[in-house]
């Protein structure tokens, strides 16, 4: 349920918006106006009219100033400095059975429900991969115990510093495995991982999953179990997140697995990008596999001056790897681990933690690895680690 807070608050603002007409225009001082509502809209296209301009209102940091104002001829024009929205609040007014200040104000207290906490602001996220919830204990740590401990780090960054989602970035489980995985023994270690653990997050985090090569399930089980497909698109303020799907091929096999790697979609990754065309973007697949990824992937990366870097787990390293020309030389930044430690690691230390992404208003995007403070040592022995900070990289644009 954490994981679809947001876009559960924006079904709200699209129930609470006014009828809308397909006129919508935008320029520099009017960022969008919609007139003429010939023709009733369900919740979810209003919904999908919001997603698709409501950037423009985040980008102008005029969403706290918004005022309902009636003209002489009694219409009703929603401002905010230089951003109107129409004269059709009228009609909605009359068929909820409020008046139409009422309905205007039903309207800005969901635009900013929805949308208040990402204007005008730096932002903060999490990216958290590899947590495996499973059979195996590592370091001689139950996995409960394990889990509980990723819960705890999470809820600690989170109480020194609103976070405005957790990325989960695959591999919560064993369900699907080479050696034996459970999901076809008849337990999905993943379901119970996001049941148990991800909701014992706090409330005010939005969580957002892909799949890892571990998550071999088809679509409809994945969104069964986590109420996303396996692959979509975050929008917060000026950021946009495309979730991609490493592990497309041989989904749902009755038989030990362990993924098979895919191109990346391009198509889709194109999409957004017209779909979305002022944004900071990020890239967040489970594995970014260099000598197998298209050329054409290659060049779009290289070539799109909005993709940031790339985020990607499956390794459970931290490291930054500065990718050579025909990539751009843009990062692919690793996501570390909760579960044992890659071969790039430390070995003295277990390295369990999770990464933190800052973009500030000043056009600074930076990231770091966090070790959350811990006792555990790979021999199994136990002694207190203070916390560190690793894999950093920051860029200003």
């Amino acid at each position: 349920m954490n994981a679809i807070k947001i876009l559960c608050v924006l079904a709200v603002c699209a129930m609470c918006i006014p009828a809308m007409g397909a006129d919508i225009k935008a320029g520099p001082a009017t960022l969008f106006k919609i007139n003429s509502p010939s023709k009733d809209y369900s919740a979810a296209a209003r919904a999908k009219i919001i997603q698709e301009n409501i950037d423009k209102v985040l980008l102008s940091a005029e969403v706290p100033a918004l005022r309902l104002e009636e003209r002489p001829d009694k219409s009703m024009v929603l401002w905010s400095g230089n951003f109107k929205i129409g004269d059709v609040l009228k009609e909605d007014a009359a068929k909820n059975g409020v008046t139409v200040a009422e309905e205007g104000a039903n309207w800005i207290k969901a635009i900013k429900a929805a949308y208040g906490n990402y204007v005008n602001k730096n932002l903060k996220f999490i990216l958290s991969s590899d947590i495996h919830n499973c059979h195996i204990e590592w370091y001689g740590v139950s996995t409960d115990i394990r889990m509980r401990q990723w819960v705890k780090a999470i809820t600690m960054e989170q109480n020194r510093g609103k976070t405005d989602a957790l990325f989960l970035v695959g591999d919560y489980a064993l369900d699907y495995w080479f050696n034996g995985g459970s999901y076809n023994k008849g337990t999905s270690n993943t379901k119970a991982f996001f049941d148990k653990y991800v909701k014992a997050l706090p409330n005010a985090i939005p969580v957002y999953p892909v799949a890892g090569n571990h998550e071999q399930y088809t679509n409809a089980k994945w969104k069964e179990i986590t109420g996303f497909d396996r692959f979509y698109t975050v929008n917060m303020g000026n950021c946009m997140f495309i979730m991609l799907d490493a592990f497309a091929d041989e989904l749902g096999p009755d038989y030990d697995h362990d993924g098979k790697y895919v191109n990346h979609n391009v198509a889709y990754i194109k999409s957004m990008l017209a779909k979305y065309p002022a944004k900071n973007v990020f890239l967040v697949s489970h594995w970014f596999e260099k000598s197998k990824e298209s050329d054409e992937f290659k060049q779009l990366v290289a070539s799109e001056p909005r993709i940031r870097c790339m985020f990607c787990g499956h390794d459970h390293n931290y490291q930054v790897d500065i990718t050579g020309d025909e990539w751009g030389n843009k990062p692919i930044i690793h996501t570390g681990e909760f579960s044992y430690a890659g071969a790039v690691e430390a070995k003295d230390d277990v390295c369990w933690g999770y990464r933190v992404l800052r973009v500030g208003m000043d056009g600074t995007v930076s990231t770091e690895y966090v070790v959350p403070a811990h006792n555990v040592l790979p021999d199994g022995t136990r002694k207190l680690v203070p916390e560190k900070t690793l894999g950093k990289w920051s860029k200003k644009y």
